[in-house]
């Protein structure tokens, strides 16, 4: 039976001693083998969008120390506060949930995130939280960032394999998607590529997790009705409200 690219095993084994010792000794292969075929793919992956790859997050930064509460300004109410602080907490609980969500094979369909909101709200450390968890896991998020991405497949002689790498690639962050100072259509080129790998990934059900500062109305206008209509069956949408943490 072949399980996997590569590996084949007998569909069913004898309940005797020595049928048992080789099952289990076939099943330590198996997951071997998955796990060099996951790291092998993501390091290809990484070689070549090496000049989109978005920056880990510095050590000691987790899914769990982002920060959801922060000092409430001045000129904020408390219940107007209290809510921005409870629909934080609940998008790093959906973030939570695509995490173990990855990890549960009887789910069929694994819908992913686009987590929208203002520059500095933490959309890019909530998402990179969830890729430095993943390798406990023996999972990898291949993290990129979305107009450089864009720009170096659109330049490159190997547009078609940059393609079909995100189209195929288990875990993908596309970080940063669209320009909040445009009100432009975006090239045909750019509305195809995105076409091409969302229509693929939501056909997969492999799990994609979007950032972007725009909000819906925005990427309707910026990248068509018909991309976003495939975003709405490839991701969740959660608004994220906070301040910018990069100005403290």
């Amino acid at each position: 039976m072949r399980v996997m690219r590569g590996f084949f095993a007998p569909p069913e084994f004898c309940d005797c001693e020595l049928g048992v010792r080789y099952s289990q000794r076939i099943e330590r292969q198996r997951e071997e083998f998955i796990h060099k075929d996951r790291l092998e793919r993501y390091t290809y992956a990484c070689k070549l969008f090496t000049t989109a790859l978005v920056p880990p997050l510095p050590e000691g930064h987790t899914l769990e120390s982002w920060p959801v509460a922060f000092e409430k300004p001045p000129a904020a109410q408390d219940e107007e506060y209290l809510e921005i602080i409870a629909e934080r907490e609940k998008v790093r609980n959906a973030a939570i949930n695509f995490m173990r969500a990855i990890e549960e094979p009887e789910l069929v369909k694994k819908k992913g995130l686009c987590i929208q909101g203002y520059p500095g709200v933490g959309k890019t450390g909530l998402a990179l939280g969830v890729a430095a968890f993943l390798p406990q896991a023996d999972y990898y998020m291949l993290c990129l960032n979305a107009p450089a991405l864009l720009t170096l497949i659109q330049r490159s002689e190997q547009e078609e394999q940059m393609v079909y790498t995100l189209r195929n690639a288990h875990i993908v962050l596309l970080d940063d998607l669209g320009d909040p100072e445009s009100m432009d259509l975006a090239p045909y080129t750019v509305r195809r590529i995105l076409t091409d790998v969302f229509e693929a990934r939501y056909n997969a059900s492999l799990p994609t997790i979007v950032t972007t500062g725009l909000d819906n109305e925005q990427l309707r206008e910026q990248f068509s009705d018909s991309v976003f209509s495939i975003m709405e069956g490839l991701c969740y949408f959660y608004e994220l409200p906070g301040i910018n943490f990069r100005k403290e």
